[in-house]
């Protein structure tokens, strides 16, 4: 790569390359001028204009390029050097993308291009969560709605449809995997993004200790255990986390393999029952409603809210859908959607009935194992056994679920320079993400055990962390109407749609902080800590400004010169890594507006403005070089350059540039593009970062 400024270059920024004697000639003209010529005089030419500029510009840049762009402004180190975080002059590059790069960059995205799963099978891998809920969510809202617990658990699943669409319209404009977090990522600053990504996080960890609570309650309904169920639970995460370790990986097949096996069970439950109950007659029925109905209509719409707000804990799994996007095939996503909501349609409300017409009303508000109970009442012990034996393997599958949810969080977010490579530090013979499993598995001991190791309180926190998940679904989609409308995608959804799912949201949260006001303090200490650990992880520089700044107070510390220096080389080594920003014109707003960004959102030092051209320099905006110059000397702490890239703009050629320059696609970010550009934001691999 050439980095010296080509003639053409020069031609481009419209600066003439003349012998220095002629740019003096040019001097003293430029100045008649300015001296005020008289009317009928002819006015300048644009070099003559822009002369004093350039002269300006030779004075404070060095001819070299070299040293750094220390600003003469008042600095906050009074005592140490205030060189700190200043950066170099940028540079004029050209380059060209030969055949044999993008071919090999055509390769590697054909290879990573695996989109295997269809809509049924894409279903069973969310399905195992959404129809195993059942398990840990019907004693939750049988204890809250009573005898309402039908209506309730089947007017929440029908509040689902609500978000369908939106949920569909938000795939169609961002089809990757990551959820809320690459929604808000491209639509908006990359703080909400990590607010986003520690709710994400949270569900996981719900999930996962959620699944191994309910798993060993349906264990202690069999045998007696010798030890307290608190260790069981713990016994069980950290023996998935060990499976993990061993390098087991998600399966489609052995998940649709578990979700036939569990539909196989809840049919075989509601027919048992449904006989059971033509045998019988209603008597159990009527006996239940009169004992638990409520005194009076108010009474039974407070329940019926109440186990409505609850009853979202029967439908967690559905959030999960958008993290399997990128492996699903195109036109597949809202055929997984259709058929995840309606066998929760018809299994949840039905199941629950069945239940009242078979159970004592005691029996089902006592009982943490209700199903299991259920089979054992209406066809016998052999019917109990299998209803327990499909619990175990569903919930430990929600376990693996929510440890391998989390390595695709975390992976996602090393990915974008939010937590250190070493995270992802694979081991040797299996190639699993040691660090991230432990760390997962640190989270989930100390959230249970800090819980009291109580069962109702993890399951409210569970139903927070989905509904925060699906508000964010309706935030999301509002955000990316506003601020990213240009995107393409089909079908287009109202966005008083989206108000009223975040109302509707907002409103069954404050459902469920006012069933348990523990559970908004227990997630909101949750998130607070966990969210300040990604911020810090993201933006590492603050904090060590802060330091530097503290040291810089304390003039005893200032002949430590060598924490200072240390502090220095840190804060170098995070902002050396480069963005790029991928420009199509050479509007200097546009520019700046870009470089804001990086400012705001990556704590980066190197920012590379990249404009591709396919053969001739005419077709260059002609103040790109010009306009970059500015904007490099408006920002004394950040680097810009400027490369010209002679290729067309594909994904094949962002591949291979990204190769060849060593930044990562993800870390290229562009504005919006329209419908009649030719590729998908998931086959660009960028980020979107303006209109």
């Amino acid at each position: 790569m050439d980095d010296k400024t080509s003639p053409e270059s020069s031609k481009v920024a419209g600066v003439s390359s003349q012998p220095a004697h002629e740019t003096v000639e040019m001097t003293t003209t430029s100045k008649e001028h300015v001296a005020g010529p008289d009317v009928g005089n002819e006015p300048p030419s644009f070099a003559q204009s822009q002369l004093h500029t350039i002269i300006r510009r030779q004075i404070a840049r060095p001819r070299d390029g070299s040293g750094v762009k220390v600003s003469k402004r008042p600095s906050r180190f009074a005592n140490l050097p205030i060189e700190l975080g200043f950066a170099g002059w940028g540079k004029v590059q050209w380059t060209a993308l030969s055949h044999d790069e993008l071919a090999a960059a055509e390769a590697k995205l054909r290879d990573a291009d695996e989109k295997v799963l269809g809509h049924w099978v894409g279903a069973a891998v969310v399905g195992n969560d959404l129809l195993g809920s059942v398990f840990y969510a019907f004693p939750a809202v049988a204890v809250v709605a009573g005898i309402y617990s039908p209506i309730s658990l089947f007017v929440a699943t029908c509040i689902l449809f609500i978000f369908r669409p939106i949920m569909v319209e938000l795939a169609s404009a961002i089809p990757v995997s990551g959820s809320n977090y690459m929604y808000l990522l491209n639509s908006t600053k990359r703080f909400a993004a990590l607010a986003a990504a520690t709710v994400t996080l949270l569900d996981n960890v719900a999930t996962a200790v959620v699944s191994a609570a309910t798993s060993t309650v349906y264990i202690q309904g069999e045998v007696d255990l010798p030890f307290s169920p608190i260790w069981l639970t713990i016994l069980l995460l950290i023996l998935f986390s060990i499976v993990a370790v061993a390098g087991l990986k998600e399966s489609a097949s052995l998940a649709f393999v578990i979700l036939a096996l569990h539909i196989a069970t809840m049919l075989a439950l509601m027919i048992s029952s449904a006989v059971s109950w033509g045998v019988h007659g209603n008597a159990i029925l009527r006996h239940n409603w009169a004992i638990a109905r409520a005194p009076d209509t108010a009474g039974a719409l407070k329940s019926i809210f109440y186990g409505v707000c609850l009853s979202f804990l029967g439908m967690t799994g559905f959030e999960c859908a958008p993290d399997y996007i990128s492996s699903m095939k195109r036109g597949r996503y809202p055929l997984v959607l259709r058929n995840l909501l309606w066998p929760a349609v018809f299994l949840n409300g039905t199941l629950m009935l069945l239940a009242f017409a078979s159970l004592p009303y005691s029996e089902i508000a006592g009982s943490p194992n209700i199903l299991s109970q259920l089979g054992y009442v209406v066809a016998g012990r052999w019917l109990r056994i299998w209803v327990t034996v499909d619990a175990c393997v569903c919930l430990c599958a929600g376990i693996l679920t929510g440890i391998i949810s989390n390595i695709a969080l975390f992976e996602r977010l090393t990915k974008d320079r939010v937590l250190p490579k070493f995270v992802m530090h694979p081991l040797p013979r299996s190639g699993a993400q040691w660090v991230s499993i432990l760390a997962f598995l640190i989270i989930c001991c100390v959230l249970f055990l800090t819980t009291g190791g109580k069962l109702q309180i993890v399951s409210l926190m569970f139903t927070t962390a989905f509904l925060a998940i699906v508000g964010l679904f309706a935030l999301s989609f509002l955000m990316i109407n506003f601020h990213r409308s240009r995107l393409p995608r089909t079908p287009r959804t109202s966005v008083w749609l989206g108000f009223f799912a975040l109302v509707l949201t907002l409103v069954m949260l404050g459902g469920n902080v006012a069933l348990d006001p523990r559970t908004i303090a227990y997630f909101a200490a949750y998130f607070a800590v966990l969210f300040a650990i990604l911020c810090l992880f993201a933006n590492p520089v603050t904090p060590l400004q802060w330091a530097y700044w503290m040291l810089d107070q304390v003039s005893v510390l200032h002949r430590r010169t060598g924490l200072a220096q240390r502090i220095v080389l840190a804060i170098t080594r995070f902002r050396r890594k480069p963005v790029a920003c991928l420009i199509k014109t050479d509007q200097v707003d546009e520019l700046l507006e870009m470089i804001l960004y990086v400012q705001d959102n990556e704590p980066t030092s190197c920012v590379k403005l990249i404009h591709f051209y396919e053969s001739s320099i005419d077709a260059i905006p002609s103040e790109l070089e010009a306009n970059m110059h500015i904007i490099d000397e408006a920002f004394p702490h950040i680097t810009v350059d400027l490369l010209f890239v002679q290729a067309p703009f594909t994904p094949n050629a962002i591949e291979a540039l990204s190769h060849k320059i060593h930044v990562p696609r993800n870390m290229m970010f562009m504005n919006s593009f329209s419908d009649s550009f030719p590729y998908g934001l998931d086959e660009m691999g960028t980020r979107i970062i303006g209109l």
